[in-house]
């Protein structure tokens, strides 16, 4: 057990080290991949999202070339930046994988008008092979039958309102 809790301290201690250094500049690695897909086990990217749909974010780790005990014990983290700038972070996971999905636990608590435009993702991750980081980005859309249902119920209403005024304006 004491092992474990010494590779908790030590991973959180790398991590800590490079948020503190700007822009990561000496992180070392990056993911082999890096995307948003549709679902998880899903490993087709995806760049655009209705409203109802939930993000998730696909990592693949790089191939430890280490013969560590805990070569294959990583750290992975990741927030996500919204369009309006505010910053929701997903609690970090210990995971010996090096195919990765994370989604937003609070995104169905997010009202829609926040999840509208660009999201920037950031995650970063460390192990006994070293430290890395990646960034991908994805944006939310309306949904577009949204959108067309929108007009066409607002296309009554509006020829209502301009017979009416056209009755008052013959008065």
């Amino acid at each position: 057990m004491k092992k474990a809790t010494f590779l908790v301290v030590l991973l959180a201690v790398v991590f800590a080290s490079i948020l503190a250094i700007p822009n990561n500049a000496c992180a070392g690695f990056s993911f082999d991949e890096i995307k948003m897909v549709d679902s998880y086990s899903s490993v087709n990217g995806q760049n655009e999202f209705a409203l109802d749909e939930t993000p998730w974010l696909y990592l693949k780790l790089p191939e430890n070339q280490l013969n560590s005990p805990f070569a294959d014990q990583n750290f992975i983290f990741s927030y996500w930046q919204s369009p309006q700038y505010t910053m929701n972070y997903e609690p970090g996971i210990i995971s010996g994988d090096r195919e990765i999905w994370l989604s937003l636990a609070s995104w169905d608590s997010i009202p829609n008008a926040e999840k509208q435009g660009d999201w920037n993702v950031y995650a970063n991750f460390g192990g006994a092979a070293g430290v890395g980081n990646g960034t991908t980005k994805f944006t939310v859309n309306p949904e577009p039958i949204s959108m067309i249902l929108f007009l066409f119920g607002g296309m009554p209403l509006a020829a209502s309102l301009y017979r009416k005024k056209k009755l008052v304006m013959n008065v």
